[in-house]
């Protein structure tokens, strides 16, 4: 059954969107506490000893896929917000429709498409300089040409209950931030 007793929302996006900037802000401004599906699949990674580029960390949720099956790392991060007492709760890196599906049958989870123009990606990933980012614009096509491969980018956006355009420049959103967020969380 649906519980609701907690506030859950959930991101999707292309690779750079903003989902975690979103995320960390709704945490630190309006009390929500994050669960990265990312950081699952990145610890599970260091576990296995793998550099966390892209590709690594998408074999390994392949192999976690083939593995323990698709559900297996939604259902994980179901259980440990069910043994928690969080009560707002912002799930970040949906892909897949099977997780929009766990977290909205058990949580009535309200889903948030963010979307940003590519090239702005790009920008914003140039600037973060982290390891698992293209360095070229080139191999961000290749990662998206990827992900949409493995991902159900569209279908996520077909059922998400607010798409929410980034493309704003971050010292517009910093300057902006409670006003967005509020409007955000009334929209959806």
């Amino acid at each position: 059954g649906i519980n609701m007793t907690k506030t859950v929302l959930g991101t999707c996006g292309y690779c750079g969107s903003g989902q975690d900037t979103i995320a960390d802000d709704l945490c630190k401004v309006l009390g929500f506490v994050k669960i990265s599906l990312g950081d699952f699949i990145r610890a599970e990674a260091i576990k296995s000893g793998l550099t966390l580029t892209r590709t690594n960390l998408q074999n390994v949720r392949l192999m976690l896929d083939q593995a323990k099956g698709r559900d297996y790392v939604p259902r994980k991060l179901v259980r440990q917000v069910l043994l928690s007492k969080y009560e707002r709760i912002i799930f970040t890196g949906i892909r897949r429709m099977e997780e929009y599906n766990i977290f909205h049958s058990v949580f009535d989870m309200k889903l948030v498409f963010v979307y940003v123009d590519k090239d702005i990606r790009y920008q914003r990933m140039l600037l973060r300089k982290e390891t698992k980012d293209a360095s070229t614009i080139e191999q961000l096509d290749q990662q998206m040409m990827r992900e949409l491969q493995l991902f159900d980018y569209g279908q996520l956006k077909e059922v998400c209950d607010y798409i929410f355009d980034f493309n704003m420049p971050l010292k517009e959103y910093q300057e902006h931030k409670i006003f967005i967020l509020e409007q955000l969380l009334k929209n959806t």
